[in-house]
């Protein structure tokens, strides 16, 4: 799949731009200047939302009531889509509006129709730091991939609220335990599934991150595995019942549900060690670009489709070999890479300059000087 065209209207800093792309392509500009910003509107045609934690509504650009982002792509088979989505922004917040080729459709309908993986700096630290933020990014890739996932999520979250609000009334003497009953039969369902599609999407994940980090690192006697944490023997919803009734006692004393995919966590084990306390920085960013490049293959692999790579700074704490490296792993597959130097590009970059929102095309490289 290959991004051909990007439409910008109204879209954070960028009052307006069309873009065309290669299989390189290279954002360079200084930092606060919009080059995160085309990153982010290509991720909502892939996602349906944002990978920044700021309000959606400062995605619309300041004095505006809609922002727009619309695309072309092309298919491996050769086959043209079209991809739009457009925010509304009014004083309750924003309203977004998804379209596949020129037809309106849902966001459940939209997702899973063009295929990206995304790296931002701050995926290193969250995903060292937060078991919430390693469980998004099987549900964000389960979702892109299994449009049943989705819809099996969101109904367990909803379920999930329902029973902790249950818990807290049951606490007070304002619920009787045998109402858990139906709601523990229905998480049961839901939550063994969502366990089990974690558990081989892990394992599949696991096939390539190893290799993968060993051939960008350069260290070939390095073991980067990644284990799903779960409860185990927890698979089938009679078993999975039986746990939540043992762990009733438990729920009631905290108020909430202490057993279930909503507690599941990513371990990364680098040489049979947790790699988030042995890890350095260097090697938890290669350990994350490694699961991202093993993320593209999975999808490759899976559904007979090259994913788009956004790369948000990635190689600002890589050395050039390391650097070299991934670049080298991508292959024939469509790159859009941002940065602040223009003296590390690949020589078949398709240069486009940032500066304040304004972007413009320039294919001349310009090399470094001694």
């Amino acid at each position: 799949m290959k991004c051909v065209s990007l439409k910008l209207a109204n879209f954070r800093n960028i009052s307006s731009s069309e873009l065309s792309f290669s299989d390189r392509n290279f954002l360079v500009g200084d930092n606060g200047q919009g080059k995160t910003n085309v990153l982010e509107a290509l991720y909502y045609l892939s996602a349906g939302d944002s990978f920044r934690n700021s309000r959606e509504a400062w995605a619309v650009k300041s004095g505006e009531l809609f922002a727009r982002v619309e695309a072309d792509f092309e298919l491996d088979n050769g086959n043209p889509r079209i991809a739009a989505v457009v925010l509304e922004r009014d004083e309750l917040g924003v309203t977004k509006n998804f379209r596949l080729d020129n037809a309106e459709v849902s966001r459940a309908d939209f997702l899973g129709s063009f295929l990206m993986v995304l790296f931002a700096p701050e995926n290193v630290s969250l995903m060292r730091l937060q078991p919430v933020t390693r469980r998004a990014f099987m549900n964000h890739l389960l979702a892109k991939t299994d449009p049943t996932y989705y819809d099996d999520l969101t109904t367990y979250a909803k379920s999930l609220k329902q029973r902790n609000e249950l818990l807290t009334l049951v606490r007070r003497r304002q619920a009787e335990v045998s109402e858990l009953g139906p709601w523990d039969d229905r998480m049961a369902v839901l939550g063994s599934r969502i366990i089990k599609k974690r558990q081989v999407l892990v394992d599949a994940l696991g096939w390539w991150v190893g290799p993968v980090y060993s051939q960008i690192s350069g260290q070939h006697d390095a073991r980067l595995r990644v284990i799903y944490q779960t409860d185990a023997g927890v698979i089938e919803p009679e078993q999975y019942i039986s746990r939540l009734i043992k762990c009733r006692d438990e729920d009631l004393r905290f108020g909430h549900t202490t057993f279930g995919p909503h507690r599941d966590d990513l371990v990364f084990l680098l040489n049979d060690v947790d790699a988030k306390q042995v890890a350095s920085q260097g090697e938890f960013r290669l350990i994350i670009i490694a699961l991202k490049l093993a993320e593209g293959e999975y999808i490759k692999r899976g559904l007979k489709e090259a994913p788009i790579y956004l790369l948000d700074d990635i190689f600002s704490e890589l050395d050039e070999s390391n650097s070299r490296r991934v670049i080298e792993f991508l292959g024939d597959a469509q790159v859009i890479v941002t940065t602040t130097d223009r003296h590390k590009l690949p020589k078949d970059a398709n240069v486009l300059n940032v500066e304040a929102g304004v972007i413009s095309e320039n294919s001349a490289i310009q090399q470094p000087t001694n």
